[in-house]
């Protein structure tokens, strides 16, 4: 992943919604605009295809209404492991590295949660 201003906004945007207690999660709908605007940033960048394919299926999955609780707790360790595997690619660079590592962290945390 890069470093443009999108992705730093949507990256700090998505911890954001997470701080606190994660025993109350954001809204389907939210969680879904949220999909959304990092679908819209990550376009242009090399190696973020399965990133993508994760989080369209998330966004799915969220708008359907009533998401499936295992079907979420797969999703959220598939993108745990996918903001994984970019935070330790030789292409990460600056706070990105540890960004990305948080959020690895908290979605795993969510998905165990589930």
């Amino acid at each position: 992943m890069g470093t443009n201003t999108n992705e730093q906004h949507m990256l700090d945007q998505t911890l954001a919604a997470f701080r606190g207690d994660l025993s109350v999660l954001p809204q389907p709908q939210a969680g879904a605009t949220l999909i959304d605007g990092w679908l819209d940033a990550l376009p242009g960048n090399v190696g973020v295809e399965g990133l993508e394919a994760n989080l369209t299926k998330l966004r799915d999955l969220l708008s359907s209404g009533d998401p499936e609780p295992a079907q979420l707790k797969q999703l959220l360790h598939n993108l745990s492991t996918d903001a994984a595997t970019h935070a330790e690619a030789p292409t990460a660079e600056g706070t990105w590295t540890g960004k990305l590592e948080s959020l690895s962290i908290v979605l795993k945390n969510i998905a165990e949660t589930l």
